[in-house]
């Protein structure tokens, strides 16, 4: 079904649609093992998006997330410190946390606890403090 998604995008959609299809595919192909045909297509993939902020940083976190999954952990750390750049950029206070996150556990496989414990609790309080602003409580999301 997302092969077809992809042809379909590839003969009558946008830039925007293909890159999403394809990164749709690229993700499913990680899950299944394939990661040569997953990196090429998230290569794809961010080379054809160049306009939508929210859409480049979900490529670049997914492509680092692959990378991480095969063992590149430098190239994941760079790829997820960008798009939690652009995930603060565009004001995504959701995939920010689950950027930080993907950090801390990085953070682990390089055998440094401290700093992944660090990263993790920064990412549980960013999201602790959207819940905050969400109910109202604008003070206390401050503090957090």
């Amino acid at each position: 079904m997302l092969e077809e998604s992809l042809a379909l995008s590839r003969a009558a959609g946008t830039a925007r649609d293909v890159s999403v299809a394809l990164n749709a595919l690229a993700m499913l192909n990680v899950y299944r093992g394939d990661y040569a045909r997953a990196s090429a297509m998230q290569e794809e993939s961010l080379a054809r998006e160049a306009s939508d902020l929210q859409i480049i940083a979900i490529l670049t976190y997914n492509t680092g997330f692959a990378a991480a999954i095969t063992g590149e952990y430098e190239r994941a750390e760079a790829l997820v410190r960008e798009s939690q750049e652009l995930f603060r950029e565009v004001g995504d206070r959701g995939m920010a946390p689950l950027a930080n996150s993907r950090l801390g556990f990085l953070a682990l496989s390089r055998n440094d606890p401290d700093r992944a414990e660090e990263l993790c609790v920064e990412a549980a309080l960013d999201v602790l403090a959207s819940v905050a602003a969400a109910r109202g409580g604008i003070r206390r999301a401050a503090r957090l």
